[in-house]
């Protein structure tokens, strides 16, 4: 099997850049039609620059103002001025964990690209701010190349395949994002999607440098599992030990495998007591009570805190996940 080519979303799942984007394309508004309305209520979230600015479009003429013949292409050059002179400016930091994962999977030889709404030249100005470039991420797909998200996938992988020497096809792509609209155009190409999930791997790389006895427990087949982990950088010498989907397909019976298996692998009894399980739904929680296990839940999936809040620990995300005052 190749070695799958990742590729990155910018806003939500590397940086934030604290509304320098809308600030932007209020002003190019002002340039190109000489007024402005309130379009506060557009999401911009996962939607590509073409998009969001052909949507400004429609919205200001349905609000009376003067559109006349102006295009998205005229919006865009005006976009772009405005953000090559308030980007340098704007507070952009990155997320969590996000730099530090990069780098690590860089160093480690990963096919590293980018998928992004954004038009390339901003694009590139953006991820500069956070300390990477076209060294990191070589090639891409971007919202200049196509209006549509969909249509990113198709885009990134010919050009992964002209960077590489080698044919990319969609099940070879991981695609790294923090919308619904990442995730379905993963789909609509077959790739694998990933949500950022913050502070995820961060954690999970403290956790296994300070010594913690770390496994999994899922309802994926023992070969996926790994398959899946695999694609964000993890494996089997974090986690050595887990119970699977292919154990038992009844879940409350993987924590007594996992266990058992924790046990074989760390030379010790392990006991329901000792187990923390952390998942992200009602039956991640369910699992753990049938065994006399700790329930940590993750808000990170479909299921709200309310939802999950028969669990011992309920969390919004894993950043700051404080592991001390859990197992105390």
């Amino acid at each position: 099997m190749p070695s799958p080519v990742f590729l990155f979303d910018i806003d939500g799942t590397l940086l934030q850049s604290h509304g320098v984007g809308r600030r932007s394309v209020t002003a190019a508004l002002e340039n190109v039609v000489g007024a402005s309305y309130d379009f506060s209520g557009l999401p911009f979230s996962g939607k590509t620059d073409p998009q969001i600015f052909g949507e400004v479009l429609e919205g200001a003429a349905e609000a009376g103002l003067e559109v006349g013949h102006i295009g998205t292409d005229a919006f865009q050059a005006a976009y772009v001025r405005e953000m090559e002179t308030g980007l340098p400016q704007a507070t952009v930091e990155d997320l969590p964990g996000a730099v530090d994962l990069v780098r690590r999977m860089h160093a480690n030889g990963a096919a590293l690209g980018l998928l992004t709404g954004n038009i390339e030249p901003i694009a590139y100005d953006k991820i500069g701010r956070i300390g990477l470039g076209r060294d990191v991420f070589p090639f891409g797909a971007f919202g200049s190349d196509h209006s549509h998200r969909n249509e990113l996938p198709a885009i990134g992988a010919r050009r992964a395949a002209e960077h590489l020497g080698r044919s990319v096809e969609g099940a070879d792509l991981v695609i790294i994002g923090d919308t619904p609209r990442d995730i379905e155009c993963a789909r609509a190409f077959g790739a694998t999607a990933v949500e950022d999930l913050p502070g995820a791997v961060d954690l999970v790389r403290r956790m296994h440098a300070n010594g913690a006895a770390l496994g999994l427990l899922t309802g994926n087949i023992e070969p996926i599992a790994y398959d899946k982990i695999g694609r964000i950088g993890l494996g089997r010498d974090v986690f050595p030990f887990g119970a699977f989907g292919s154990d038992h397909s009844h879940r409350n019976e993987l924590p007594a495998i996992g266990a058992r298996r924790a046990a074989e692998h760390l030379g010790r009894s392990v006991e329901g007591a000792d187990l923390v399980i952390i998942g992200d739904t009602p039956r991640d929680i369910e699992c753990a009570r049938a065994f006399g296990a700790t329930a940590v839940a993750v808000a990170t999936g479909h299921y709200s805190t309310a939802d999950l809040e028969d669990a011992d620990v309920v969390l919004d995300t894993l950043e700051g996940f404080d592991l001390e005052a859990v197992l105390a």
